[in-house]
């Protein structure tokens, strides 16, 4: 168990995946923070016996679709501890994963987020797809306008999506940076680079997430595919 450290998972019709993603992550962390936005598919029975086995597990079904923006800020809301991971349930976690870029972020008081290696798979080809890797001097740098830019190129978002944002999370510096409206398109970026505003972003290849995905969406896909709301 890691301490000062909760684990947010929001899911939606993750049978295939969700129970992979919660033990490897349910060792690693305080609490762990399930939020089920109604699925349908058996996720939610998983969810309640993987509750039931493991006391620090708090289990949320909600009773209708309520949206993937929704179901992330109500488990942001729950966090407590000062550190927090979110990353999804077709997803998984290395062990030793949160021990290590917490131990990061202890070490460097000025850093706001530390990532390990992001490994993938497409769903119908289970070969590891790595992803390009930002500059960690970039990153790490002392002047915020150079981790800001290096944000805004694209070197740790749109076809790299998924790099950073699954690490380890100071939760006090996340929430301010929650705190001014975001854009409906894009928004993880923006978020990425007020926190690199804030402080430095670590990186090391210690440890990893894996993901699966049914494609690799370029940049231009993401911004051009219709929008399909939920619920």
């Amino acid at each position: 168990m890691v301490k000062d450290l909760s684990v947010i998972l929001p899911i939606y019709n993750e049978v295939h995946g969700v129970e992979r993603a919660v033990r490897s992550a349910v060792h690693q962390c305080e609490v762990l923070y399930i939020a089920d936005n109604a699925s349908t598919d058996g996720s939610s029975e998983i969810c309640q016996r993987l509750a039931k086995e493991f006391p620090n597990i708090v289990y949320t079904r909600h009773e209708r679709n309520m949206g993937g923006d929704y179901n992330g800020a109500f488990l942001l809301a729950q966090v407590k501890t000062p550190y927090f991971i979110c990353f999804g349930g077709h997803d998984y976690i290395s062990p030793g994963y949160a021990a290590k870029l917490k131990s990061m972020l202890e070490e460097t008081p000025d850093a706001v987020l530390a990532g390990g290696r992001c490994l993938g798979a497409f769903m119908d080809n289970k070969s590891p797809i790595v992803r390009p890797r930002p500059n960690p001097d970039f990153l790490a740098s002392n002047d915020p306008f150079v981790r800001v830019n290096h944000v805004a190129s694209g070197h740790c978002n749109g076809e790299f999506e998924g790099f950073i944002q699954y690490g380890v999370r100071k939760t006090d510096v996340y929430k301010e940076c929650c705190k001014k409206r975001l854009p409906q398109v894009g928004g993880d970026l923006v978020l990425l680079m007020r926190q690199a505003l804030t402080g430095k972003m670590l990186v090391t290849n210690d440890v990893a997430l894996y993901f699966e995905q049914y494609r690799l969406f370029s940049r231009k896909d993401s911004f051009n595919r219709p929008y399909q709301p939920q619920g």
